[in-house]
């Protein structure tokens, strides 16, 4: 009975640690067979538009912040002009947010649209898992010297890409 109960944790164990991998080549493998519907299943599309926006708004309300000798109508602007930026912002992220902007990201590493038919494979294989904790793991572009991050999430058995971090240099 030792025995058993031993192996079943071997083996959970083993499927905790191995899954993020595995997850991993279906992603590619989606990508490679330009098969969009299945990339989409691997994708938390919600919660990855929010976790861009969130990074997009942030570095706007960065660029739009006034310094202190600004007047009220600088100020203004910089209001009406932060309402209209997150505006854009989301019918932005929303409209390039699809598994088609996914898999370009997937196979060149970044968000530009460039030709990648000389190096897809390469690229597409050079993503190294990270685990985080049980729940998470992240996907790093090895070829990038400040890469895109992929974070995903245990969702049940299964596994979500449920954030795109940005490279504060890309921003």
């Amino acid at each position: 009975m030792k025995k058993l109960v031993g192996l079943i944790v071997i083996i959970i164990g083993g499927w905790f640690w191995a899954s993020p991998y595995y997850a991993t080549y279906q992603l590619q493998d989606a990508v490679r067979q330009g098969d969009a519907a299945r990339l989409a299943s691997y994708v938390d599309f919600p919660a990855v538009r929010e976790s861009l926006k969130a990074q997009l708004k942030a570095k706007a309300l960065d660029e739009l912040a006034l310094d202190e000798t600004s007047s009220n109508l600088e100020a203004l602007g910089g209001l009406v002009g932060s309402l209209l930026g997150a505006a854009l912002i989301d019918s932005v992220v929303d409209t390039l947010i699809t598994a088609d902007g996914l898999a370009l990201l997937i196979r060149s590493g970044h968000l530009e649209s460039t030709d990648t038919s000389t190096e897809e494979s390469n690229i597409i294989d050079n993503w190294t898992v990270t685990h985080r904790d049980l729940s998470h793991f992240e996907l790093r572009n090895t070829t990038a010297t400040d890469p895109t991050i992929l974070i995903f999430e245990r969702i049940g058995l299964d596994w979500k890409l449920v954030r795109v971090q940005i490279p504060q240099s890309l921003l």
